[in-house]
């Protein structure tokens, strides 16, 4: 069962609030992150939806469930890749530093 729980975000916002990202919330990769499994792959803007938190401490992982446009983005560039290092291609985890900041 996906864990529910909210994580503080690393860093604050423009107006100096705390930020978090919580199970449900949308997320944006920065330009410049990496595949963890393809370092070669770009994942510059790729969106999708926080489904599972993992972590202690001030280091979170996220589970996020890509969107259907980045899943097409992924698959074109690189579907026989994931399908042979039994990798899923519409999920990936990633730490809290490779998004976005989220919007105010």
């Amino acid at each position: 069962m996906p864990n529910t729980m909210t994580a503080t975000w690393m860093g604050v916002g423009a107006g100096g609030e705390d930020r978090s990202i919580g199970v449900g919330d949308l997320v944006r990769v920065k330009a410049g992150t990496p595949d963890p499994d393809f370092p070669d792959l770009a994942l510059d803007g790729c969106t999708g939806e926080v489904i599972e938190i993992d972590g202690l401490g001030t280091r979170f992982n996220y589970l996020v469930q890509w969107n259907d446009d980045t899943t097409r983005r992924l698959g074109l560039l690189c579907r026989d890749r994931c399908e042979n290092a039994d990798v899923a291609l519409d999920r990936m985890w990633l730490f809290e530093e490779d998004f976005e900041p989220p919007p105010l």
